[in-house]
Protein backbone atom coordinates (compact mmCIF):
# COMPACT_ATOMS: atom_id res chain seq x y z
CA UNK A 1 0.00 0.00 0.00
CA UNK A 2 2.89 2.09 0.79
CA UNK A 3 4.46 1.23 -2.00
CA UNK A 4 1.17 2.27 -4.00
CA UNK A 5 0.91 5.52 -2.92
CA UNK A 6 4.58 6.66 -3.13
CA UNK A 7 4.08 5.61 -7.04
CA UNK A 8 1.63 7.45 -7.23
CA UNK A 9 2.73 10.64 -5.60
CA UNK A 10 5.88 10.35 -7.70
CA UNK A 11 3.43 10.03 -10.67
CA UNK A 12 1.98 13.11 -9.67
CA UNK A 13 5.14 15.00 -9.39
CA UNK A 14 6.02 14.19 -12.68
CA UNK A 15 2.86 15.59 -14.56
CA UNK A 16 3.29 18.84 -12.82
CA UNK A 17 6.55 18.77 -13.62
CA UNK A 18 5.94 18.16 -17.12
CA UNK A 19 3.65 20.97 -17.74
CA UNK A 20 5.24 23.67 -15.87
CA UNK A 21 6.84 24.48 -19.37
CA UNK A 22 2.97 25.17 -20.33
CA UNK A 23 2.23 28.27 -17.91
CA UNK A 24 -0.23 26.49 -16.60
CA UNK A 25 -0.73 26.54 -12.68
CA UNK A 26 -2.02 23.13 -11.41
CA UNK A 27 -3.02 22.48 -7.70
CA UNK A 28 -4.42 18.95 -6.63
CA UNK A 29 -6.96 19.46 -3.67
CA UNK A 30 -8.59 16.85 -1.75
CA UNK A 31 -12.25 16.63 -1.15
CA UNK A 32 -11.27 18.53 2.28
CA UNK A 33 -10.19 21.57 -0.62
CA UNK A 34 -6.42 20.70 1.37
CA UNK A 35 -3.64 21.55 -1.19
CA UNK A 36 -2.03 18.12 -2.25
CA UNK A 37 0.08 19.43 -4.59
CA UNK A 38 1.02 22.21 -6.94
CA UNK A 39 3.57 23.35 -9.37
CA UNK A 40 5.94 25.98 -9.36
CA UNK A 41 4.41 27.90 -11.71
CA UNK A 42 0.89 28.10 -9.79
CA UNK A 43 2.63 29.52 -6.64
CA UNK A 44 4.82 31.75 -8.58
CA UNK A 45 1.61 33.33 -9.99
CA UNK A 46 0.13 33.74 -6.51
CA UNK A 47 3.42 34.83 -5.48
CA UNK A 48 4.30 32.09 -3.09
CA UNK A 49 6.74 29.48 -2.80
CA UNK A 50 7.06 25.76 -1.79
CA UNK A 51 7.42 25.83 1.84
CA UNK A 52 4.85 27.88 1.87
CA UNK A 53 2.33 24.77 1.32
CA UNK A 54 1.53 23.08 5.12
CA UNK A 55 0.00 19.74 5.16
CA UNK A 56 -2.94 22.16 6.40
CA UNK A 57 -3.10 24.32 3.83
CA UNK A 58 -6.07 24.91 1.45
CA UNK A 59 -6.77 26.83 -1.28
CA UNK A 60 -8.69 29.41 0.00
CA UNK A 61 -6.05 29.91 2.41
CA UNK A 62 -3.16 30.13 0.23
CA UNK A 63 -4.93 32.03 -2.46
CA UNK A 64 -6.59 34.14 -1.14
CA UNK A 65 -5.80 34.03 2.66
CA UNK A 66 -9.02 33.56 3.87
CA UNK A 67 -10.23 31.28 6.86
CA UNK A 68 -13.10 29.84 5.39
CA UNK A 69 -14.05 29.18 1.87
CA UNK A 70 -14.89 32.03 -1.13
CA UNK A 71 -18.52 33.14 -1.01
CA UNK A 72 -18.59 32.10 -4.74
CA UNK A 73 -17.10 28.51 -4.31
CA UNK A 74 -18.22 26.41 -7.12
CA UNK A 75 -16.92 22.93 -5.01
CA UNK A 76 -20.07 22.85 -3.54
CA UNK A 77 -22.66 19.77 -3.81
CA UNK A 78 -21.72 17.18 -6.72
CA UNK A 79 -20.34 19.61 -9.35
CA UNK A 80 -17.99 17.60 -11.00
CA UNK A 81 -16.91 20.93 -13.64
CA UNK A 82 -16.76 24.72 -13.48
CA UNK A 83 -14.65 28.21 -14.65
CA UNK A 84 -14.24 30.85 -13.05
CA UNK A 85 -12.35 34.33 -12.88
CA UNK A 86 -10.88 36.26 -10.86
CA UNK A 87 -8.04 38.96 -10.07
CA UNK A 88 -5.02 38.27 -7.57
CA UNK A 89 -2.63 41.27 -6.48
CA UNK A 90 1.03 40.64 -7.29
CA UNK A 91 3.59 43.27 -7.23
CA UNK A 92 1.33 46.01 -6.70
CA UNK A 93 -0.43 45.03 -10.48
CA UNK A 94 -3.64 42.60 -10.84
CA UNK A 95 -3.47 39.15 -12.29
CA UNK A 96 -6.44 38.25 -14.61
CA UNK A 97 -6.79 34.77 -13.38
CA UNK A 98 -9.21 32.43 -15.35
CA UNK A 99 -9.60 29.38 -13.30
CA UNK A 100 -11.08 25.75 -14.24
CA UNK A 101 -12.26 23.07 -11.81
CA UNK A 102 -11.90 19.66 -12.19
CA UNK A 103 -13.38 16.98 -10.22
CA UNK A 104 -11.48 13.40 -10.59
CA UNK A 105 -12.83 10.47 -8.02
CA UNK A 106 -11.02 11.66 -4.57
CA UNK A 107 -9.42 14.80 -6.18
CA UNK A 108 -9.67 18.07 -7.38
CA UNK A 109 -7.78 19.72 -10.36
CA UNK A 110 -7.70 23.45 -10.38
CA UNK A 111 -6.08 25.15 -13.26
CA UNK A 112 -5.10 28.50 -13.66
CA UNK A 113 -4.12 30.35 -16.67
CA UNK A 114 -3.08 34.33 -16.80
CA UNK A 115 -5.44 35.82 -19.17
CA UNK A 116 -4.49 39.50 -18.50
CA UNK A 117 -3.15 39.51 -22.17
CA UNK A 118 -5.97 37.95 -23.39
CA UNK A 119 -8.26 40.82 -21.64
CA UNK A 120 -5.59 43.64 -23.00
CA UNK A 121 -6.38 42.51 -26.59
CA UNK A 122 -9.75 42.30 -25.77
CA UNK A 123 -10.00 45.75 -25.05
CA UNK A 124 -7.54 46.92 -27.41
CA UNK A 125 -9.96 44.90 -30.41
CA UNK A 126 -13.30 46.63 -28.59
CA UNK A 127 -11.23 49.99 -28.81
CA UNK A 128 -10.79 49.24 -32.44
CA UNK A 129 -14.07 48.57 -32.96
CA UNK A 130 -15.46 51.36 -31.28
CA UNK A 131 -12.66 53.80 -32.85
CA UNK A 132 -13.95 52.37 -35.97
CA UNK A 133 -17.51 52.95 -35.41
CA UNK A 134 -16.92 56.19 -34.54
CA UNK A 135 -14.92 57.05 -37.68
CA UNK A 136 -17.91 55.67 -40.32
CA UNK A 137 -20.23 58.12 -38.00
CA UNK A 138 -18.31 61.10 -38.54
CA UNK A 139 -17.66 59.89 -41.72
CA UNK A 140 -21.04 59.71 -42.60
CA UNK A 141 -21.91 63.21 -40.64
CA UNK A 142 -19.17 64.38 -43.30
CA UNK A 143 -20.55 63.36 -46.26
CA UNK A 144 -24.16 64.75 -45.18
CA UNK A 145 -22.88 67.87 -44.01
CA UNK A 146 -19.49 68.56 -46.42
CA UNK A 147 -21.74 71.95 -48.21
CA UNK A 148 -22.72 73.08 -44.55
CA UNK A 149 -18.98 73.22 -43.27
CA UNK A 150 -18.17 74.38 -46.39
CA UNK A 151 -20.69 77.16 -45.48
CA UNK A 152 -19.80 78.07 -41.85
CA UNK A 153 -15.66 78.05 -43.08
CA UNK A 154 -17.04 81.03 -45.70
CA UNK A 155 -18.99 82.73 -43.16
CA UNK A 156 -16.15 82.83 -40.81
CA UNK A 157 -13.18 83.63 -43.70
CA UNK A 158 -15.94 86.93 -44.09
CA UNK A 159 -15.73 87.98 -40.71
CA UNK A 160 -14.33 91.56 -40.56
CA UNK A 161 -12.60 90.34 -36.88
CA UNK A 162 -9.37 88.19 -37.39
CA UNK A 163 -10.01 84.26 -35.63
CA UNK A 164 -7.24 82.12 -34.32
CA UNK A 165 -7.89 78.99 -32.83
CA UNK A 166 -5.06 77.80 -29.86
CA UNK A 167 -4.44 74.45 -27.54
CA UNK A 168 -3.97 75.44 -23.99
CA UNK A 169 -0.13 74.67 -24.78
CA UNK A 170 -0.55 78.48 -26.58
CA UNK A 171 -0.02 76.22 -30.27
CA UNK A 172 -1.56 77.94 -33.15
CA UNK A 173 -4.19 75.15 -34.90
CA UNK A 174 -6.22 77.72 -37.22
CA UNK A 175 -6.55 81.34 -38.75
CA UNK A 176 -9.19 82.82 -40.90
CA UNK A 177 -8.56 84.32 -43.72
CA UNK A 178 -8.81 87.65 -42.22
CA UNK A 179 -6.00 86.91 -39.07
CA UNK A 180 -3.43 85.82 -42.56
CA UNK A 181 -4.08 89.06 -44.32
CA UNK A 182 -3.73 91.06 -40.97
CA UNK A 183 -1.43 89.46 -38.74
CA UNK A 184 2.09 89.84 -39.02
CA UNK A 185 4.19 86.45 -38.34
CA UNK A 186 1.19 83.42 -39.91
CA UNK A 187 3.65 81.09 -39.91
CA UNK A 188 4.62 81.59 -36.57
CA UNK A 189 3.84 78.21 -34.07
CA UNK A 190 2.58 79.81 -31.10
CA UNK A 191 -0.57 82.52 -30.77
CA UNK A 192 2.30 85.41 -29.54
CA UNK A 193 4.51 85.04 -32.15
CA UNK A 194 1.63 85.94 -34.25
CA UNK A 195 2.12 89.16 -32.61
CA UNK A 196 5.90 89.72 -33.54
CA UNK A 197 6.84 88.53 -30.15
CA UNK A 198 9.33 86.42 -28.61
CA UNK A 199 7.57 84.96 -25.56
CA UNK A 200 3.81 84.93 -23.95
CA UNK A 201 2.23 88.79 -23.86
CA UNK A 202 2.61 90.30 -20.18
CA UNK A 203 -1.55 90.97 -20.66
CA UNK A 204 -1.63 87.39 -21.10
CA UNK A 205 -4.76 85.88 -18.90
CA UNK A 206 -4.09 82.35 -19.64
CA UNK A 207 -2.50 80.73 -16.66
CA UNK A 208 -2.27 76.69 -17.37
CA UNK A 209 -5.75 76.18 -19.35
CA UNK A 210 -8.13 78.06 -21.56
CA UNK A 211 -11.04 76.28 -19.95
CA UNK A 212 -11.56 79.21 -17.12
CA UNK A 213 -11.04 81.90 -19.53
CA UNK A 214 -14.43 83.56 -20.71
CA UNK A 215 -14.50 86.66 -22.20
CA UNK A 216 -10.76 88.24 -21.25
CA UNK A 217 -9.63 91.28 -22.88
CA UNK A 218 -6.40 92.55 -23.52
CA UNK A 219 -5.23 95.10 -26.15
CA UNK A 220 -2.06 95.34 -28.76
CA UNK A 221 -0.91 97.62 -31.38
CA UNK A 222 -0.09 96.04 -34.86
CA UNK A 223 1.35 97.84 -37.57
CA UNK A 224 -0.12 100.98 -35.73
CA UNK A 225 -3.84 99.74 -35.28
CA UNK A 226 -5.43 99.46 -32.26
CA UNK A 227 -6.56 95.75 -31.64
CA UNK A 228 -8.43 94.53 -28.93
CA UNK A 229 -8.62 90.75 -28.10
CA UNK A 230 -11.13 88.32 -26.41
CA UNK A 231 -9.91 85.38 -25.30
CA UNK A 232 -12.35 82.39 -25.01
CA UNK A 233 -11.72 78.81 -23.80
CA UNK A 234 -13.59 75.74 -25.56
CA UNK A 235 -16.15 74.29 -23.11
CA UNK A 236 -14.55 71.37 -23.57
CA UNK A 237 -11.19 72.28 -22.75
CA UNK A 238 -7.74 71.75 -24.58
CA UNK A 239 -7.92 75.73 -26.07
CA UNK A 240 -10.08 78.17 -27.15
CA UNK A 241 -10.39 80.99 -29.61
CA UNK A 242 -8.81 84.37 -29.88
CA UNK A 243 -10.75 86.68 -31.13
CA UNK A 244 -8.85 90.48 -32.66
CA UNK A 245 -11.11 93.51 -33.57
CA UNK A 246 -9.46 96.05 -34.86
CA UNK A 247 -11.08 99.24 -32.92
CA UNK A 248 -9.00 101.88 -34.17
CA UNK A 249 -11.45 103.61 -36.17
CA UNK A 250 -13.78 103.98 -33.11
CA UNK A 251 -10.78 104.82 -31.00
CA UNK A 252 -10.20 107.69 -33.27
CA UNK A 253 -13.44 108.56 -32.91
CA UNK A 254 -13.65 108.70 -29.33
CA UNK A 255 -10.49 110.88 -29.73
CA UNK A 256 -11.97 113.33 -32.07
CA UNK A 257 -15.20 113.79 -29.89
CA UNK A 258 -13.03 113.99 -26.49
CA UNK A 259 -11.19 116.39 -28.44
CA UNK A 260 -14.05 118.22 -29.69
CA UNK A 261 -15.62 118.13 -26.03
CA UNK A 262 -12.27 119.71 -25.01
CA UNK A 263 -12.67 122.51 -27.30
CA UNK A 264 -16.69 123.44 -26.48
CA UNK A 265 -15.63 123.04 -23.13
CA UNK A 266 -12.43 125.71 -23.46
CA UNK A 267 -14.92 128.04 -26.08
CA UNK A 268 -17.52 127.78 -23.10
CA UNK A 269 -14.92 129.12 -20.44
CA UNK A 270 -13.54 131.95 -22.64
CA UNK A 271 -16.47 132.54 -23.74
CA UNK A 272 -17.79 133.09 -19.53
CA UNK A 273 -14.38 134.90 -18.59
CA UNK A 274 -16.04 137.52 -21.34
CA UNK A 275 -19.12 137.84 -19.72
CA UNK A 276 -17.56 137.84 -16.61
CA UNK A 277 -14.94 140.91 -17.42
CA UNK A 278 -17.93 142.26 -18.99
CA UNK A 279 -19.94 142.81 -16.05
CA UNK A 280 -17.26 143.95 -13.89
CA UNK A 281 -16.17 146.73 -15.85
CA UNK A 282 -20.04 148.26 -15.76
CA UNK A 283 -20.09 147.50 -11.64
CA UNK A 284 -16.53 148.28 -10.98
CA UNK A 285 -15.58 151.80 -10.62
CA UNK A 286 -11.90 151.34 -9.56
CA UNK A 287 -10.01 150.72 -12.75
CA UNK A 288 -6.93 149.06 -11.34
CA UNK A 289 -9.13 146.59 -9.72
CA UNK A 290 -10.41 146.44 -13.29
CA UNK A 291 -7.50 145.40 -14.99
CA UNK A 292 -6.14 142.91 -12.12
CA UNK A 293 -9.28 141.28 -12.70
CA UNK A 294 -8.56 140.67 -16.40
CA UNK A 295 -5.12 139.71 -15.37
CA UNK A 296 -7.02 136.72 -12.90
CA UNK A 297 -8.78 135.70 -16.15
CA UNK A 298 -6.54 136.08 -18.43
CA UNK A 299 -3.42 134.45 -17.44
CA UNK A 300 -4.93 130.50 -16.80
CA UNK A 301 -6.46 131.13 -20.56
CA UNK A 302 -3.42 131.73 -22.36
CA UNK A 303 -1.30 129.55 -20.44
CA UNK A 304 1.23 132.10 -18.82
CA UNK A 305 2.27 133.42 -15.98
CA UNK A 306 3.78 136.69 -16.30
CA UNK A 307 2.35 140.11 -17.69
CA UNK A 308 2.35 143.97 -17.66
CA UNK A 309 -0.53 145.76 -18.89
CA UNK A 310 0.42 149.68 -19.26
CA UNK A 311 -2.69 152.08 -19.58
CA UNK A 312 -2.34 155.89 -20.88
CA UNK A 313 -4.10 158.46 -19.08
CA UNK A 314 -5.21 161.67 -21.25
CA UNK A 315 -2.26 163.74 -21.66
CA UNK A 316 0.74 162.08 -23.89
CA UNK A 317 3.39 160.90 -21.42
CA UNK A 318 1.11 160.29 -18.81
CA UNK A 319 0.17 157.00 -17.27
CA UNK A 320 -3.27 156.03 -16.11
CA UNK A 321 -2.49 152.90 -14.50
CA UNK A 322 0.70 149.96 -14.82
CA UNK A 323 -0.61 146.35 -13.32
CA UNK A 324 1.64 143.68 -13.62
CA UNK A 325 1.83 139.69 -12.48
CA UNK A 326 4.81 137.41 -11.79
CA UNK A 327 7.16 140.36 -12.92
CA UNK A 328 9.67 142.33 -10.68
CA UNK A 329 8.74 146.25 -10.28
CA UNK A 330 11.91 146.95 -11.48
CA UNK A 331 11.29 145.41 -14.86
CA UNK A 332 8.19 146.97 -14.54
CA UNK A 333 9.32 150.94 -14.19
CA UNK A 334 11.87 149.83 -17.13
CA UNK A 335 9.42 148.93 -19.47
CA UNK A 336 6.88 152.32 -18.79
CA UNK A 337 9.99 154.39 -19.49
CA UNK A 338 10.68 152.58 -22.27
CA UNK A 339 6.87 153.19 -23.12
CA UNK A 340 7.03 157.00 -23.06
CA UNK A 341 10.19 157.17 -25.12
CA UNK A 342 9.03 159.82 -28.00
CA UNK A 343 10.22 157.64 -30.71
CA UNK A 344 8.21 154.38 -29.72
CA UNK A 345 5.10 156.16 -30.41
CA UNK A 346 6.24 157.49 -33.92
CA UNK A 347 6.59 153.79 -35.08
CA UNK A 348 3.64 152.71 -36.30
CA UNK A 349 2.36 149.76 -35.21
CA UNK A 350 3.71 151.28 -32.08
CA UNK A 351 6.74 148.74 -31.03
CA UNK A 352 9.24 148.34 -27.89
CA UNK A 353 12.72 147.57 -28.80
CA UNK A 354 13.70 144.20 -27.53
CA UNK A 355 16.85 145.18 -25.51
CA UNK A 356 13.80 147.45 -23.16
CA UNK A 357 11.49 144.23 -23.05
CA UNK A 358 11.09 142.60 -19.53
CA UNK A 359 11.35 138.85 -21.14
CA UNK A 360 12.80 137.17 -24.32
CA UNK A 361 10.04 136.07 -25.70
CA UNK A 362 7.01 138.55 -25.13
CA UNK A 363 4.26 138.93 -27.38
CA UNK A 364 3.99 142.48 -27.35
CA UNK A 365 0.00 143.41 -27.91
CA UNK A 366 -1.22 147.29 -28.94
CA UNK A 367 -4.69 148.32 -27.28
CA UNK A 368 -6.54 151.19 -29.74
CA UNK A 369 -8.89 153.19 -28.83
CA UNK A 370 -12.59 153.89 -30.87
CA UNK A 371 -10.55 156.38 -33.13
CA UNK A 372 -7.44 154.27 -33.68
CA UNK A 373 -5.29 155.89 -30.95
CA UNK A 374 -2.70 154.22 -28.71
CA UNK A 375 -4.77 153.73 -25.07
CA UNK A 376 -2.62 151.28 -23.94
CA UNK A 377 -0.34 148.22 -24.93
CA UNK A 378 -0.08 144.92 -23.26
CA UNK A 379 2.98 142.21 -22.68
CA UNK A 380 2.45 138.71 -22.02
CA UNK A 381 5.77 136.36 -21.36
CA UNK A 382 5.84 133.18 -23.91
CA UNK A 383 3.54 132.33 -27.08
CA UNK A 384 1.31 130.89 -24.73
CA UNK A 385 -1.39 128.37 -25.59
CA UNK A 386 -2.34 127.01 -29.65
CA UNK A 387 -5.07 128.94 -29.31
CA UNK A 388 -3.49 132.40 -27.54
CA UNK A 389 -3.51 134.52 -30.62
CA UNK A 390 -7.44 134.11 -30.91
CA UNK A 391 -7.77 134.27 -26.88
CA UNK A 392 -5.49 137.80 -26.98
CA UNK A 393 -8.17 138.98 -30.07
CA UNK A 394 -11.41 138.21 -28.11
CA UNK A 395 -9.91 139.97 -24.86
CA UNK A 396 -8.14 142.91 -26.43
CA UNK A 397 -11.22 144.55 -27.99
CA UNK A 398 -13.47 144.94 -24.47
CA UNK A 399 -10.11 145.86 -22.94
CA UNK A 400 -9.32 148.76 -25.21
CA UNK A 401 -13.15 150.13 -25.43
CA UNK A 402 -12.70 149.92 -21.39
CA UNK A 403 -9.71 151.85 -21.58
CA UNK A 404 -10.48 154.31 -24.36
CA UNK A 405 -14.02 154.82 -22.20
CA UNK A 406 -12.24 155.71 -18.69
CA UNK A 407 -10.02 158.17 -20.59
CA UNK A 408 -13.30 159.55 -21.77
CA UNK A 409 -14.41 159.99 -18.35
CA UNK A 410 -11.02 161.92 -17.21
CA UNK A 411 -11.40 164.03 -20.00
CA UNK A 412 -14.62 165.21 -19.27
CA UNK A 413 -13.30 165.30 -15.75
CA UNK A 414 -10.77 167.56 -17.10
CA UNK A 415 -12.81 169.86 -19.18
CA UNK A 416 -14.00 170.71 -15.57
CA UNK A 417 -10.66 171.75 -14.97
CA UNK A 418 -9.82 174.20 -17.97
CA UNK A 419 -11.53 177.63 -18.79
CA UNK A 420 -14.17 177.37 -20.88
CA UNK A 421 -13.05 180.66 -23.31
CA UNK A 422 -9.34 179.88 -23.47
CA UNK A 423 -9.39 176.84 -23.16
CA UNK A 424 -6.42 177.08 -20.28
CA UNK A 425 -6.34 175.15 -17.11
CA UNK A 426 -7.23 176.20 -14.18
CA UNK A 427 -5.72 176.33 -10.95
CA UNK A 428 -7.75 173.62 -9.63
CA UNK A 429 -6.12 171.31 -12.56
CA UNK A 430 -2.43 173.03 -12.36
CA UNK A 431 -2.51 171.56 -8.75
CA UNK A 432 -3.86 168.10 -9.99
CA UNK A 433 -1.15 167.74 -12.62
CA UNK A 434 1.91 168.44 -9.95
CA UNK A 435 0.61 165.95 -8.03
CA UNK A 436 1.02 163.39 -10.60
CA UNK A 437 4.48 164.79 -12.43
CA UNK A 438 5.75 164.52 -9.14
CA UNK A 439 4.20 160.83 -8.45
CA UNK A 440 5.72 159.65 -12.25
CA UNK A 441 8.97 161.10 -10.59
CA UNK A 442 9.16 158.89 -7.60
CA UNK A 443 7.93 156.10 -8.60
CA UNK A 444 9.18 155.69 -12.10
CA UNK A 445 12.12 158.55 -11.87
CA UNK A 446 10.27 160.59 -14.47
CA UNK A 447 11.95 163.83 -14.46
CA UNK A 448 9.15 167.11 -14.90
CA UNK A 449 9.81 171.28 -14.85
CA UNK A 450 7.73 173.56 -14.32
CA UNK A 451 7.52 177.01 -16.25
CA UNK A 452 6.50 180.29 -15.35
CA UNK A 453 5.70 182.04 -18.34
CA UNK A 454 4.40 185.75 -18.28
Amino acid sequence: MITSELTADIAMTAILESVDNLNTGIFILDDSLRILKANSYSLAMIDSTTDAVQPESTCYSLIFNRSERCDDCPLTGDINHAERSFIINKDGSGIFIRETISRREKVIFLTFQDNINEVFLQKELDSIRNELAAKNILLNRYRSGTEEHKGLNQIIDSLPDLLVTIDDSLNVRMLNSKAKLELPNTGAKKCYELLGYSSPCRSCPIDETLSGVNGKKTSHIIDGKLFTEIINGFKKGDGGLLLFRDNTRQVNLIEQIRSQNDTINRKNKILSSLVSLESRMQTDKNIKSVLEYFIDLFLPLYQSDSIILIVNDIRAGSVLATVGRGVSKERIHTLTQAYFARDVHTVNPFSIPDESLPWRDTCQVNLMGRTDKLVGMLFVKGRGAEDGPEIIDLFKDPLSTYIHNQILLRLLKERADTDSLTGLYNRRYLQKAVEEEKSKYENYGIHYSIAVID
